[in-house]
């Protein structure tokens, strides 16, 4: 059974035809590919400015991510993926 992502990922690839190119992106652009370096920068410094939230470094959300699950309870292994 496909998850919702998948599905998703299917009708895009569908509808876009020939310019589709999957390269099975967790965060693609809208037509499935790698996202430009800038314009991540860009449309995150725009969310961080709209949120009113501290700007970290994008490469330290992963961190922040860690600490936060440790904080609530979560075991190390479902942090890691394993």
């Amino acid at each position: 059974m496909q998850t919702q992502p998948q599905r998703t990922r299917q009708c895009r690839g569908f509808l876009l035809g020939a310019a589709w190119r999957d390269h099975d992106l967790v965060f693609p652009t809208s037509i499935a590919t790698p996202i430009n370096p800038n314009n991540l920068v860009r449309d995150y410094n725009r969310l961080v400015e709209r949120a009113g939230v501290p700007r970290i470094r994008i490469h330290d959300q992963r961190h922040t991510h860690a600490s936060l699950m440790l904080q609530m309870g979560t075991e190390r292994r479902h942090q890691s993926g394993e």
